[in-house]
């Protein structure tokens, strides 16, 4: 079996994206979704450098592929697919969240205001009111 350089560089490579994962992990930074996906994604990664004729031509075969470079490629776009419909989903759950977050807010500084605004008028009411009164004593 033919060594070439990759074949030591890319799982060395997943191994450190696979602890820093971990890492986040343990200090609540990523949940356990989203690191169970990258975990199989960099194994998945590490897995084909190492073993790259026997991995493709397995999913060829399973597929019903007759090359097993289209299968890699076929099954590696339909990867990239899956994460990018997963990311526009999140990012379009996050915009919602943050739409939802700045009209609270913008009802609640409303109110504020609102609430302000009725505060100096009592205020002016009240000084008006002890104006007429000394008006009236004097």
């Amino acid at each position: 079996m033919d060594y070439q350089v990759y074949r030591w560089i890319v799982p060395v490579v997943a191994l450190y994206f696979i602890t820093r994962l971990i890492r986040q992990m343990l200090k609540k930074k990523r949940s356990l979704r989203s690191t169970a996906i990258w975990f199989i994604w960099w194994t998945t990664i590490a897995v084909l450098a190492v073993v790259p004729d026997a991995v493709s031509e397995h999913l060829a075969k399973t597929l019903g592929f007759a090359d097993n470079v289209n299968a890699v490629i076929f099954v590696s776009l339909g990867m990239l697919f899956l994460f990018t419909f997963y990311y526009s989903t999140s990012i379009e759950r996050m915009q919602k969240q943050m739409t939802q977050m700045v009209r609270d807010q913008s009802l609640q500084d409303a109110m504020r205001e609102a609430e302000r605004y009725r505060y100096e008028q009592q205020r002016v009411s009240q000084v008006d009111a002890k104006d007429d009164e000394d008006t009236l004593r004097a």
